[in-house]
């Protein structure tokens, strides 16, 4: 059984706080009853105070934390919850080290891709030009033969020759020289990049 400490009604101070009003949610007197809580529901202070414990302790169940058997259970909560934390930073960590490993082996993949790619052009770029160095020669041998066939062609033009064995010598190198003018400039017709 509770002991509650008599009170007096503010308003009335000859009367003594010994009922609650439950609409109000306040104490009152005799007096205030009649008064002004007339059609409000009232009970003893003695029953008011027990219901209003038996409120708190089961609002005070819904947080175990309250309770010394609560502490406890935020312990092992706050352990748990420490716990998941370490686990998802370890994870974070083998994420972060997973994507760096990644973007470093697609950074020497793409390097060494490029260094192929380099060399596979500068080999293309040597075999071209030893092509043209080649086709240069050949235009040069063919000048050059055009040019001999040219000179004997005038050199037979302006002095006949002494003998019939030197128009038939002369007339085969022609022929020769013509030949190769002709298969020189077959060869710089064929594309030098093949």
């Amino acid at each position: 059984s509770l002991s509650l400490k008599s009170e007096t009604c503010q308003l009335h101070p000859r009367h003594i706080l010994s009922d609650w009003c439950e609409v109000c949610q306040r104490l009152v007197c005799d007096q205030c009853k009649e008064m002004g809580h007339c059609q409000h529901r009232i009970l003893p202070c003695q029953e008011a105070a027990k219901a209003k414990i038996e409120q708190l302790t089961m609002a005070l169940a819904a947080f175990p934390f309250i309770s010394g058997a609560g502490d406890t259970a935020v312990a092992t909560d706050a352990t748990e919850v420490a716990r998941t934390l370490s686990v998802v930073q370890e994870q974070a960590e083998r994420a972060s080290e997973n994507v760096t490993n990644l973007f470093s082996k697609l950074r020497k993949t793409l390097d060494h891709n490029e260094d192929e790619a380099l060399n596979r052009i500068g080999e293309l770029r040597r075999a071209t030009e030893q092509k043209l160095r080649e086709q240069r020669s050949r235009l040069q041998l063919s000048k050059t033969s055009c040019s001999t066939v040219l000179r004997i062609a005038r050199t037979l033009l302006q002095t006949p020759p002494s003998s019939a064995c030197d128009v038939l010598r002369l007339a085969d190198y022609l022929i020769m020289a013509a030949k190769e003018v002709k298969q020189t400039r077959m060869v710089d017709t064929v594309p030098c990049c093949q």
